[in-house]
């Protein structure tokens, strides 16, 4: 599989000034997609700004103009993971079809049905595992709703008047999926999730498997609950150690780092991960690659290129040689070669 980044700041975009401070990290908001091999589908995950520079890849190379499958999933809903959508050119054109996907809501309703369903063990008889063929896709244009399908009309909502054009305008075949806890999404790629409720209103975070064994683990909003409750770096919480379960020897690991130590101090709970209690976290996991992203719109080239030497310096003091990188906008990931180029 061939991973691109899009879009990797978090929060806001953040446009470049006359000093063209992020142009070497990017200022635009989430987005990545994957290329499986020997497939012609596309997975993309989430619709920040970034999503509109992807569109016009696809539009450049003639693939947007009716010739897209893909298939894309959302982590959550907040503005800097959905803002996007509305200006990704080929949802707009008759031929290309996208089958769109986002947990159950209601696995974000209270924390107590977030409690009660980590009580089941994943193994048990009531998880067993549905397959997304099983489950009727929703239609952008079908009078019922469902999640997924409800966040992209709230986008677009031309009653409370939030965007000029409604989702039903959009001429591509548009597919929204509501899946399941423990349910697995079947593909050119094998896709499974786990919900988190350490960020604001909740959070999905994703694993995509290739059949030759390339394998990369998305969770580009996260933060710790080991060192949020304890405040010592290193310590996994309950919730860490379902992620570290869930990343386990991952090729390519993109996680939150979206603070340097002294930054988190001022901003926990905010559900976002410092650069030292990430590299804990993919060691516990034994990944290959580590991918640190959603960059604070504060941090500027000059500031993350420090980041960057940190976090490869901590990585080595915990006796590691697990490669430290902080994404970048248009970086080009090859698994499981993971051999890194720019385009």
């Amino acid at each position: 599989m061939k991973i691109k980044s899009h879009g990797t700041r978090g929060s806001v975009p953040t446009p470049s000034t006359e000093d063209f401070s992020t142009v070497k990290y990017g200022g635009n908001t989430t987005c990545v997609s994957i290329r499986p091999e020997n497939s012609n589908e596309l997975y993309i995950l989430d619709a920040g700004s970034g999503i509109r520079v992807l569109g016009n890849e696809l539009m450049k190379s003639g693939e947007g103009l009716g010739k897209l499958v893909a298939r894309f999933f959302i982590t959550h809903v907040h503005w800097d993971h959905v803002q996007g959508f509305p200006f990704f050119t080929p949802a707009y054109l008759p031929g290309n079809v996208i089958n769109a996907y986002a947990y159950d809501a209601r696995l974000q309703d209270t924390k107590k049905a977030f409690a009660d369903q980590q009580k089941q063990a994943d193994n048990k008889p009531t998880d067993v595992m549905r397959k997304t063929t099983g489950t009727r896709a929703i239609g952008h244009k079908d009078p019922e709703s469902n999640h997924p399908k409800n966040v992209m009309k709230d986008v677009m909502d031309t009653k409370k008047k939030y965007f000029p054009v409604g989702l039903e305008a959009m001429a591509a075949t548009i597919n929204f999926h509501e899946i399941r806890k423990n349910e697995e999404i079947q593909g050119p790629l094998t896709v499974t999730y786990k919900f988190l409720n350490t960020h604001p209103q909740g959070y999905a975070y994703w694993r995509f498997q290739e059949e030759n064994g390339g394998s990369m683990v998305f969770a580009s909003d996260y933060e710790s609950d080991g060192f949020l409750k304890t405040g010592v770096k290193g310590n996994l919480g309950e919730l860490d150690l379902q992620f570290v379960k869930f990343a386990q020897v991952a090729d390519v690991l993109f996680l939150d780092g979206q603070y340097t130590p002294e930054q988190y101090q001022k901003s926990k709970t905010w559900g976002h991960n410092d650069i030292e209690q990430a590299c804990h976290l993919a060691k516990a996991a034994n990944v290959k690659m580590l991918y640190l992203t959603h960059h604070d719109p504060n941090s500027d080239d000059s500031k993350l290129d420090k980041m960057e030497q940190h976090a490869k310096a901590f990585m080595k003091s915990l006796d590691s040689d697990i490669e430290v990188f902080f994404a970048k906008e248009g970086q080009v990931i090859d698994v499981p070669l993971v051999a890194n180029t720019i385009l």
